[in-house]
């Protein structure tokens, strides 16, 4: 074989997850991007630091450098399992600080912020996953999954709460927020059961209806002290994908019964 060209090697890196973490966290912290005609050249951090006392999301926190002990992030991170966490969530600080900045019209900071943006992009690209704004404009990183996409797209004009919800079912977050998964569960559930007619004894209505998402009575608490919070997290993982297929299932019927009407019309 002949050797691989630069485009080549450049298209065909593995992820490191680590190394993404630390490249982007330098890019943020180190890098002086922001080109100040009247003082020193800075970096995003910098800047952060010193108007983070103006930034609307900070809450009770009083600067940059305490957000980040609270996020508990750092310049670095092992492997531990919880790699591609820390990246996302490294990932939606910058995109909060980023638009903090904006919003206060912070000047010369445009072409830091495209540096910064296509860096980010680049990585959501390999790691296979988008950002989403939910309610507030407020910007979160999830699996760029196509199922998940489409199906929240169809409930979008219907409910455009629930569609966010949709979406924000596997951010990271949420891995093994039982409480947050039965919420999200429990509002499919009433979209799905006037719209789609769903029968209480199929396999959906059945997990619904018994494992303490629609109801809290004493069968319910006992069906779910029966399993650990493993098997639990992976029953409702297994039925929101269910919901999901179900859900592209009927579109599909739907479509079917219009072409059919479309030809017998013909």
């Amino acid at each position: 074989m002949g050797r691989k060209n630069i485009w080549d090697i450049i298209g065909n890196q593995e992820v490191d997850i680590c190394d993404e973490y630390k490249s982007l966290w330098y890019l943020f912290h180190n890098e002086k991007l922001i080109n100040n005609p009247h003082r020193y050249n800075e970096t995003f951090a910098e800047i952060a630091r010193e108007k983070f006392l103006n930034f609307k999301t900070r809450g009770s926190i009083t600067s940059y450098d305490n957000f980040l002990q609270v996020l508990k992030l750092r310049p670095l991170i092992v492997k531990n399992g919880q790699e591609l966490e820390n990246l996302d969530l490294l990932i939606e600080l910058i995109l909060l600080v980023l638009s903090e900045l904006d919003d206060l019209q912070v000047p010369n900071i445009k072409n830091g912020i495209q540096i910064i943006s296509d860096t980010i992009l680049s990585i959501l690209e390999k790691t296979n996953q988008k950002i989403i704004s939910l309610e507030d404009e407020k910007m979160i990183v999830v699996p760029n999954d196509e199922v998940i996409t489409i199906v929240a797209d169809l409930i979008l004009p219907d409910d455009e709460k629930l569609a966010l919800e949709v979406l924000g079912y596997s951010h990271y977050s949420n891995k093994d927020n039982l409480i947050e998964k039965r919420k999200i569960l429990n509002s499919l559930a009433n979209y799905l059961e006037p719209k789609l007619k769903l029968q209480k004894n199929d396999e959906i209505g059945f997990v619904l209806n018994n494992y303490y998402i629609r109801h809290g009575n004493r069968q319910n608490k006992q069906n779910i002290e029966r399993l650990s919070d493993e098997d639990m997290n992976s029953l409702y993982d297994k039925l929101y994908r269910d919901i999901l297929y179900y859900l592209l299932e009927q579109e599909h019927e739907d479509y079917k019964i219009l072409v059919k009407k479309l030809k017998k019309n013909m």
